[in-house]
């Protein structure tokens, strides 16, 4: 049984070579149009788009932070700027991870909890000058 019968059979819908090339010729004259919008379909999921409320430049923001270009410049900077077995404050983390994404032109609101994603942390209490203790983290490894 060919692909075609099996498709008809599980009521499956096959496009023949004259579909696929007007859906590339589709793809093509949006590219035109927008090219941000292959851009987004890559590397965002629709519920992010929408999410953004389909903003051009908020758009445009998270696939610029989402690119692989970036995304290793930003491990980069991590690394260098957070030590392995180092103890951080959510507050000072934040703040230097803020200063990272100034430094790389990142359009992004830096977040104590983004950083999960680039290092293996593990949640303390940490102590600061004032003999008060505050939430914070110890980096165990980098991603």
């Amino acid at each position: 049984m060919n692909l075609r019968k099996k498709s008809e059979k599980f009521g499956l819908d096959i496009l023949d070579s004259t579909e696929i090339e007007s859906v590339t010729a589709r793809i093509r004259k949006i590219e035109v149009i927008n090219p941000l919008v292959p851009l987004a379909c890559q590397y965002l999921t629709p519920k992010k788009i929408e999410s953004l409320r389909y903003n051009s430049t908020d758009v445009k923001n998270a696939v610029n932070f989402e690119l692989p270009e970036t995304q290793t410049a930003l491990k980069k900077a991590i690394k260098k700027s957070f030590i392995v077995r180092e103890t951080y404050t959510n507050e000072i983390a934040k703040r230097m991870f803020q200063n990272i994404l100034d430094r790389l032109k990142i359009k992004k609101t830096a977040k104590a909890v983004d950083l999960t994603k680039y290092l293996n942390v593990e949640g303390k209490k940490v102590a600061v000058n004032n003999g008060k203790r505050k939430d914070g983290f110890k980096i165990i490894s980098y991603y």
